[in-house]
């Protein structure tokens, strides 16, 4: 599932919660020129490393999930360069050497494993 075309051009929204969702990294992708996003909610979904390439673009983006996706260490020097990042939520493809890395690199962000709501994955 992409998100539809009316989303993509709602270039002022600040939150996209499409958690539980059936957003691909086609989804992700459209709503590439949304920069003014600050929360992004993408767990559980289909979001591979692929889809976390978009993100780059989102240069305010303070809160992102990605728990019970597909991502894996392979988007870490994507996500470590996100330096607004306050909250990421992660679980599953990566490793916890590369949370680590996380963790070093985004020292004012909370770098978290599991699901909302469930013991941490530590």
């Amino acid at each position: 599932m992409q998100t539809s075309p009316f989303v993509a051009t709602l270039h002022g929204l600040r939150a996209v919660k499409a958690e539980l969702s059936g957003i691909t990294d086609a989804g992700v992708a459209s709503l590439r020129d949304m920069r003014q996003l600050e929360v992004l909610g993408l767990g559980g979904t289909a979001v591979t490393d692929e889809g976390v390439k978009y993100l780059s673009r989102f240069r305010r983006l303070e809160v992102l999930t990605l728990y019970l996706t597909r991502v894996t260490d392979e988007c870490v020097p994507i996500l470590a360069k996100l330096r607004t990042l306050r909250v990421l939520m992660l679980a599953g493809g990566v490793t916890p050497d590369g949370e680590r890395h996380l963790r070093n690199a985004l020292p004012d962000c909370e770098v978290t494993r599991g699901v909302p709501g469930s013991v941490p994955l530590h």
